[in-house]
């Protein structure tokens, strides 16, 4: 939940109309049990933000078989628990108009976890909007 907040926060500093974001959330840890409460979800409020509850890790598997991840290594051993490999509490930076083809495009930036690389995110987010 803290990168969610995070993320608030820099689309707070960040007021361009043109970004997007989407915020997927998912079960990985015993606790979540199910969708995300009200007040979780209000935990990104920005008009521009898409919140899905993903609960079947569909954008987690097409994250972790995407082309660019395999070529960076990424993914490659599953959770502690299991050997599912899951993405999550992590962000990814597309440019604009890349995405909504079938095939997930390379992400100008990724990181994770999102607390410590929102920075990061934010720093570059800010040099392509001011372009």
């Amino acid at each position: 939940m803290r990168g969610a907040s995070a993320l608030q926060r820099v689309l707070e500093e960040e007021r361009d109309r043109g970004i997007r974001a989407f915020v997927v959330w998912e079960p990985v840890l015993w606790t979540d049990l199910g969708p995300p409460s009200t007040r979780r979800l209000a935990s990104v409020s920005d008009a521009r933000v898409a919140q899905y509850w993903d609960a079947k890790h569909l954008v987690s598997n097409w994250v972790t078989s995407s082309p660019w991840a395999a070529k960076e290594g990424l993914f490659t051993k599953g959770e502690k628990s299991s050997d599912k490999v899951i993405a999550w509490d992590l962000i990814l930076l597309f440019p604009s108009g890349s995405c909504g083809s079938e095939m997930l495009p390379e992400p100008v930036f990724h990181g994770d976890p999102v607390v410590t690389r929102i920075t990061e995110a934010r720093d570059y987010l800010r040099a392509q909007v001011r372009r």
